[in-house]
């Protein structure tokens, strides 16, 4: 089936960054001015779906649809790089079944910039629906053996690690980890030092506690032994039948 065959199959679509609210978005507004400096991005997307493409009408359906958004995404990902005169914008692919269900996900980056996360959607009743955007550097981690996408993201001294489970089509937080001790010093008379340094799932905790819990996130779910999502393809008509064909 050709590319141009493959893009009659849907309607067109734009390919923006979706600016939906959710409740982790909500809470990490009020909770700190240092949490804005978690530039993985998913904060106004995750927990959040919306079709993003037309219906697909022949057997290859999520073939179609895939196609399609790639397509649509380099071109206009190149049209905002080539008017801001951003080169920090290399538009790239991946796809990865994550239920085993037979029709894989697919992941895509817009560079590799701190900033710019995966965005990562999943094929359903005859269309694409986006899950949100995830990770950071124009990745994210995935491991085979557990099912755990993660990342960490360094932000002006500050890290922030998260952990998401793919469960009935949505990607589900099981852990997230926050140490802003190494970012710009606190005064010792701040109300906020002694709560501000350390969070595991959003509570403060001791640096201790804190490095406990990281390494036992990292060690149950072997996110040490992860594949990277987002960067596997460039986005062209050839890796795209590549990576269709695999």
């Amino acid at each position: 089936i050709s590319i141009i065959a493959l893009l009659g199959a849907v309607a067109l679509t734009g390919c923006g960054k979706k600016d939906d609210s959710s409740s982790e978005k909500a809470a990490a507004s009020s909770s700190s001015a240092s949490d804005s400096q978690d530039t993985t991005t998913e904060a106004a997307t995750e927990e959040t779906t919306e079709a993003t493409t037309g219906e697909a009408t022949n057997a290859d359906d999520w073939k179609s649809c895939f196609t399609n958004k790639l397509l649509i995404c380099k071109k206009d990902w190149q049209a905002e790089a080539e008017t801001n005169q951003d080169e920090s914008i290399l538009p790239y692919f991946s796809i990865q079944d994550l239920d085993d269900d037979g029709t894989p996900e697919l992941f895509i980056s817009k560079g590799m910039a701190s900033q710019y996360g995966v965005d990562i959607y999943r094929f359903e009743n005859n269309q694409l629906v986006e899950l949100g955007s995830y990770g950071a550097y124009g990745t994210v981690l995935y491991n085979e053996e557990t099912g755990v996408l993660s990342w960490s993201n360094i932000s002006q001294g500050n890290e922030i690690t998260k952990g998401y489970l793919y469960k009935d089509g949505e990607l589900e937080k099981i852990f997230s980890a926050e140490d802003y001790s190494k970012g710009e010093p606190v005064k010792e008379d701040s109300p906020i030092v002694n709560d501000f340094k350390f969070k595991i799932d959003g509570v403060s905790v001791s640096e201790e506690e804190y490095n406990t819990q990281l390494e036992k996130f990292i060690t149950t779910y072997k996110t040490d032994y992860s594949v990277e999502l987002g960067r596997s393809f460039e986005i062209d008509e050839a890796a795209i039948k590549e990576a269709l064909a695999e």
